[in-house]
């Protein structure tokens, strides 16, 4: 139906922002038995009056003059041009005063219009003696001149000032157009109702508050400011904006907005889409993000500027970054500290103060890139060998820091794959080498048929302790040194090219050589020696196997193709000729 057939049901109303004929007011509430002033409220263009109940809200049903004075409880706003209640249906100062064009009167508790509504012509308006015009602004407005506080706020178009003791108009009462208001003292226009308020800056936290949609109080310098969004309207540039020390450029939104540190709480920070609330520091500040320059980004610790990496030059930390190990892996600027549980940022990243802190990375100034990963961090070893500083230990899958570089016998014997040398430090032979023909070339290594391994040569054990702990050496007391076990060498060749072994001919194995046994019933035991005076020594004819070397021997003969104790020796060793 058109609009004037919908108005002419008697319960029925036209919502002229939707263009739908709905439920009148009144209709709606009576609809509802349990809580008809809330339902009232909460429908479009209905408001709920006292005494009225609900009542059509006439700033929204109506956009016209015509239409406003038609409806009796609604009267044309000729200043701002707009439909506003009847001032006398006002049952309280509040409900009163938030009417533009009505003041509320304390003597009798009524609720009347402003003199500037009463009296649009001066001549009326000098015929009123509570009322005053003021030429500047070419209206009437009340005659705020009380000598105390109480009298003066007894008007509600008046307020009392105590730094000078005098009474005077309030600016929604002494200005009702715009250029008049932006011209007053202490007064700004309130673009949203169109009405002359005080300036955000006389304003206390609660008056400040109040005005919603014009003013903010910051908590953290403990005064009230105009939004940034009315001081620079839509055309103001971001470099205009941001020049004010209170206000940032909104990119996102393409607003003028206070800058994070105005808020206090948490709750009020989130609400910005720019901002993030620093819970250690009870802060709120811009997200690392939207700082375009490094003299915003490095002053705040939870960010991190970086001219080599693609735009946004500054982000979080990664430490604020992440809370899991995936997504901080997953970036090519963090890694996942698990010793402290949260994101790192990567060891390339850090300076040499920070790097050496930093368990998992290492320091050498002789790189390019002097911190990198440590050497214990790297997982696989392709990694591992890519790094000169490292070494992978395959017996054990793991890289360690290559034994060279280190320089402290603890730290050598530490790794578990190094051992502690002729004062160096150097890998253990089970990871040096891999195949018999590389361990025997190496000095300081044999190879363990019987592990099938490199292991190191028994001389370089000190102790007895870990000389016997291993199968292939024997400890000799007499000299207290570590020799090479002659029974765990298995062919002639390799048995004697040990000086402490000789291989019995009669067994078929390596055995200690005679010299190196030390008492009398283990040497008369043995078929390859005898037992001289106070030691042990080879019978000739296993010791000598040519007539030259036997006869050299004073204690030897050659004789009939053998060599035999010579005749000025103890017969201990019968001579046998051999056929």
């Amino acid at each position: 139906p058109t609009q004037e057939t919908c108005n002419s049901d008697d319960n029925c109303m036209f919502n002229v922002n939707t263009d739908l004929c709905t439920e009148d007011c009144p209709r709606v509430a009576f609809d509802d038995k349990i809580s008809p002033e809330a339902t009232c409220n909460a429908t479009a263009q209905c408001v709920w009056m006292g005494d009225l109940g609900c009542t059509i809200q006439c700033s929204a049903a109506y956009i016209d003059q015509t239409s406003c004075d038609a409806n009796s409880l609604c009267q044309w706003d000729r200043l701002r041009r707009q439909c506003a209640p009847q001032c006398n249906l006002a049952p309280a100062k509040d409900s009163c005063i938030s009417n533009k064009m009505c003041e509320w009167k304390t003597g009798n508790a009524s609720c009347v219009l402003q003199c500037a509504y009463r009296y649009p012509m001066q001549s009326q308006c000098a015929a009123d003696s509570q009322c005053t015009w003021l030429t500047a602004s070419a209206q009437c407005t009340s005659k705020c001149d009380a000598t105390d506080a109480t009298t003066c706020t007894a008007d509600t178009t008046c307020q009392w000032q105590g730094s000078t003791s005098t009474c005077t108009n309030q600016c929604s009462s002494k200005c009702f157009t715009e250029t008049c208001c932006k011209n007053a003292e202490g007064c700004m226009f309130d673009i949203n109702n169109g009405q002359c308020r005080t300036t955000c800056s006389q304003l206390n936290r609660q008056a400040c508050v109040n005005e919603v949609g014009m003013c903010s109080y910051n908590d953290v310098v403990g005064r009230c400011e105009m939004l940034c969004g009315i001081t620079y309207n839509s055309t103001t540039t971001a470099a205009i904006c941001n020049a004010d020390t209170m206000c940032m450029y909104d990119t996102t939104n393409m607003v003028c907005d206070q800058r994070c540190i105005s808020y206090a709480t948490q709750g009020t920070c989130i609400t910005m889409s720019m901002c993030k609330w620093d819970s250690d520091n009870n802060l709120c500040s811009r997200m690392c993000i939207y700082n375009t320059n490094s003299t915003t980004c490095t002053p705040d610790i939870t960010c991190d500027w970086a001219d080599s990496r693609s735009s946004p030059l500054c982000r979080s930390k990664c430490v604020y970054r992440y809370s899991e190990p995936t997504s901080c892996n997953g970036d090519g600027e963090c890694m996942w500290d698990g010793s402290v549980t949260q994101c790192a940022d990567k060891c390339q990243r850090l300076d040499e103060g920070h790097c050496r802190q930093q368990a998992m990375c290492m320091y050498d100034i002789t790189q390019a890139d002097p911190c990198r990963m440590a050497c214990d961090y790297l997982s696989d070893q392709t990694s591992c060998i890519s790094d000169t500083w490292c070494t992978w230990t395959a017996s054990q899958s793991i890289c360690t820091k290559s034994c060279p570089i280190i320089t402290s016998q603890a730290a050598c014997l530490q790794t578990g794959v190094c051992e502690w040398t002729y004062e160096k430090c150097q890998k253990k032979c089970s990871d040096r080498h891999t195949t018999l023909v590389s361990c025997n070339v190496d000095s300081n290594c044999q190879w363990n048929p019987y592990s099938n391994s490199c292991v190191n040569t028994c001389s370089k054990k000190t102790d007895g302790v870990a000389c016997t702990a291993d199968s292939m050496c024997e400890w000799v007391n007499s000299s207290s040194t570590c020799i090479k076990s002659c029974a765990s060498i298995s062919n002639a060749d390799s048995c004697h090219t040990e000086a402490n072994c000789m291989w019995s001919i009669t067994d078929g194995i390596c055995k200690t050589t005679c010299t190196q046994i030390s008492l009398d019933t283990t040497c008369k035991t043995e078929a390859m020696c005898s037992w001289r005076g106070s030691g042990c020594e080879m019978l000739c004819k296993y010791q000598y196997g040519d007539k030259d070397s036997c006869n050299a021997d004073l204690r030897c003969m050659y004789e009939a193709g053998n060599c035999a104790p010579s005749c000025s020796e103890s017969p201990t060793e019968p001579t046998r000729l051999l056929s």
